[in-house]
């Protein structure tokens, strides 16, 4: 999956671009075909704030954490995706994701 981060009155820090890839790859697993996620970093005052969109699925799908630390507001983040993600693939789970996985690959 194809993964940008941007970073707003932010200074850029390959530690946490490190982390986000590492958070973002437990996502990767709820999903059949990921295609592309944007993390954008932000700072507001004392706030700081992460918004993330991840295409996959034939849904896009965005969620947001805010918090004074960034690594506070980029679980936050991670966990309202997951959450999204997992009551998605719920509501349509009557075959497992392997079943789905290859009925995908036929229809290619």
């Amino acid at each position: 999956m194809k993964l940008s981060v941007t970073f707003r009155h932010v200074e850029t820090d390959p530690a946490v671009k490190e982390y986000i890839q590492e958070k973002v790859k437990k996502l990767e697993k709820y999903m059949m075909n990921p295609k592309e996620g944007h993390v954008v970093l932000s700072v507001e005052k004392f706030l700081h704030s992460a918004e993330m969109t991840m295409v996959g699925d034939g849904m896009t799908y965005i969620s947001e954490g805010k918090d004074r630390d960034l690594y506070t507001a980029i679980d936050q983040m991670v966990e309202r995706m997951d959450r999204q993600i997992r009551e998605k693939r719920g509501k349509g789970k009557k075959m497992n994701l392997s079943q789905r996985r290859r009925k995908s690959k036929d229809m290619r």
